[in-house]
C-alpha cells in the first residue's frame, strides 16, 4: 500500500499516518466486506471480532539530494 501524507504546519505526522492508513483500508472493499468499519490502531476494550488492527509504526527518512521522503513500515493483524 502506498500513501502520501501531508502533515499539516504543527500536526502530528503519527496522528496524520493512522488516520490516513485506517482511511485506506476503509476504502477497500475488500476489507469492508469483511470487517465493516472494524478497523483500529488501538481496538476499543470490549471490540467486536473479526477486526483489523495496525500497530508499530517506524518512520525512516529517505531524503536524497533531491528530495525530500519518508518510509513508514507497520503491522497489520487480523484478529477473529
Amino acid at each position: 500500500m502506498r500513501l502520501t501524507i501531508n502533515v499539516r504546519s504543527g500536526g502530528s505526522f503519527a496522528l496524520e499516518l493512522r488516520k490516513d492508513v485506517r482511511a485506506a483500508l476503509i476504502a477497500d472493499s475488500n476489507v469492508t466486506t469483511l470487517l465493516s468499519t472494524r478497523i483500529y490502531d488501538e481496538p476499543p476494550q470490549n471490540v467486536t471480532y473479526s477486526f483489523v488492527r495496525f500497530s508499530d509504526l517506524q518512520r525512516r527518512s529517505t531524503d536524497t539530494t533531491s528530495s525530500t521522503n519518508t518510509e513508514v513500515i507497520f503491522n497489520v493483524e487480523a484478529c477473529s
